[in-house]
């Protein structure tokens, strides 16, 4: 028997040698993140500013100080901005490097940990290579912002 989730994507990502799972069901597209960007005066250490794209202007979330990895953020300049839509909302989540591309059936999904905070939705094994990734729990992080 097949799961909902099967023929789904993830986008794999790294923030802080820290290994993310989005899924691409949020995803609507992958670009390096832009240069010009304008800050938003009194916003939250993780919003590092705002964007135009598809003309629309996108909040551009650092994921390494939202998920307290780091306080220093992103600062690659490789660093990629992975663009999530749902309904009418999308947000930029900044990473360090986009990975791969797998599909649902390449994820063991180990459960919630309590070991994570709102923003992990799972802690998932790919099984082709054995290493542990987190799934960002996008709804949860939709309603933060």
């Amino acid at each position: 028997m097949e799961s909902e989730n099967s023929g789904s994507i993830y986008i794999i990502s790294s923030v802080h040698n820290i290994m993310l799972l989005i899924s691409g069901a949020y995803v609507s597209d992958i670009v390096p993140i832009p240069e010009i960007k304008r800050t938003v005066p009194h916003s939250p250490a993780y919003i590092s500013g705002i964007c135009n794209s598809y003309s629309r202007n996108i909040a551009m979330i650092d994921l390494a100080i939202l998920l307290e990895l780091n306080n220093t953020g992103i600062s690659d300049r490789n660093s990629m901005m992975i663009i999530i839509s749902k309904d009418s909302r999308k947000i930029g989540l900044l990473v360090d490097r986009v990975l791969s591309i797998e599909p649902f059936d390449n994820i063991l999904q180990n459960g919630k940990s309590p070991f994570v905070n709102n923003f992990i939705s799972n802690i998932c094994t790919l099984k082709n290579t054995n290493e542990i990734a987190m799934e960002l729990d996008i709804p949860g992080i939709l309603s933060k912002i």
